[in-house]
């Protein structure tokens, strides 16, 4: 099909995604190789209307690729203008006129999580601030920079290392943020969806890998990831101020941040001594953020994490049911059903387990104690600090009950 449109100008078909006596979704392009993305928005008789969404190469690869859903390349259109093409007559006579996206309603555009699924066009190198905004979500770009210029290779434990850490520490940064920052209880499923990263190019040169948010970022440009981003590359920036990174990491309460941005910083070695990030941010108005890590500054916040580690045990409380006692070895299992975690380990000297019961629910505060491996990685072990019933037998008050310590048998 080639028809003139003003003022959309001459245009064709490139390509056809849906048909149903005749094209229903597709791709057009004008005399000034302008893309529309072209869906039709009414059928009556000799008349129909069609919904043109203007649309950058970058945006346009996104949908192809369905990275970008189809209610979305039209609800988040770019510039937030949508075309309204009548075609009336035949031979067909066409007129158009501009609307405000937002002035439509949900139901006119293609359903929510619609998406096309064709090959990602890998193009050259791609500004990831332009990459945001056409696909609407927050994009990471990571390059890494090999010691000799000419060296071919990367450690694949290393890239791993890094990509994991990275996705890692940005779900830990977002439950901080949403002030629910734990060490040990499981991550909400909700949360980890929204702050999950994909790979979805490898940008041209050495090395590099490019991460978009799964979701898209809201009318404004704030997708939920971005804060946790930006968060990030925060702390990226001083890894290598002891001072201000410990300030930073004791911020985040009862979160697993520190062992996370750990493992990115292990990602880089003598043969990999250096790591760009790149944050391309999808709010109109912004820029791209930069920080390059180098190993010396890896190394020096590697130590400092570990010595902030290793300082004073984590206490907390946990109300959870009594699973498992042996008073002879001070042993104790208690689960905590809410958060699907069982805690094992040791009671302290001061706490009794004399007079405990299986089955029953306890207010249970317990010391977190970290183990440093060979490795790198940290694990946890749990000291029992202070056991109290939830329940009142009868004729007791109601108010919680505390267990009393006895002294230890010499």
């Amino acid at each position: 099909m080639i028809a003139s449109i003003p003022p959309v100008g001459q245009v064709e078909i490139v390509e056809i995604y849906a048909e149903y006596d005749g094209p229903v979704l597709f791709q057009v392009r004008n005399e000034r190789d302008e893309r529309f993305l072209v869906v039709l928005l009414a059928d009556e008789d000799d008349c129909r209307d069609w919904l043109f969404a203007p649309v950058t190469r970058g945006r346009l690869e996104a949908v192809r690729a369905g990275i970008v859903d189809l209610h979305g390349a039209f609800a988040t259109v770019e510039g937030g203008i949508l075309w309204i093409v009548s075609q009336q007559g035949s031979p067909p006579s066409f007129t158009a006129r501009w609307v405000q996206a937002a002035s439509l309603t949900s139901r006119q555009f293609p359903r929510p999580g619609e998406r096309l699924d064709l090959p990602l066009e890998q193009g050259s190198t791609r500004d990831p601030q332009l990459v945001a905004r056409q696909m609407h979500r927050d994009v990471l770009v990571l390059h890494f920079h090999p010691h000799r210029p000419h060296r071919h290779e990367v450690s694949a434990l290393q890239v791993t290392r890094v990509v994991n850490g990275v996705q890692e520490c940005v779900i830990a940064l977002g439950q901080s943020r949403a002030g629910r920052g734990t060490k040990v209880a499981p991550v909400p499923g909700a949360l980890v969806r929204s702050m999950t990263l994909n790979v979805v190019a490898t940008p041209e040169g050495s090395f590099g890998l490019e991460l978009h948010a799964a979701e898209q970022a809201g009318m404004f440009g704030e997708g939920p990831v971005s804060a946790a981003i930006e968060a990030l590359l925060e702390l990226l920036e001083v890894v290598g101020d002891a001072d201000e990174l410990t300030r930073r990491l004791k911020r985040l309460k009862g979160s697993r941040t520190p062992s996370k941005l750990k493992s990115i910083l292990l990602g880089l070695s003598t043969s990999v001594p250096e790591l760009d990030v790149v944050w391309g941010r999808p709010k109109a108005g912004t820029s791209p953020r930069s920080v390059g890590v180098r190993l010396e500054d890896a190394t020096r916040g590697i130590e400092t994490i570990t010595r902030l580690v290793a300082q004073e045990p984590v206490e907390f409380e946990v109300l959870g049911k009594l699973i498992g006692v042996n008073v002879n070895t001070r042993a104790f299992s208690l689960t905590d059903e809410a958060e699907g975690r069982t805690y094992a380990g040791r009671a302290s000297l001061g706490v009794s387990l004399v007079g405990t019961s299986n089955g029953f629910e306890y207010l249970a505060t317990i010391r977190e104690l970290p183990e440093e491996h060979a490795s790198g990685d940290i694990s946890f072990r749990y000291e029992l600090m202070r056991l109290t019933p939830a329940w009142s037998p009868a004729g007791a008050p109601e108010d919680v009950l505390e267990l009393e310590p006895v002294p230890e048998k010499a």
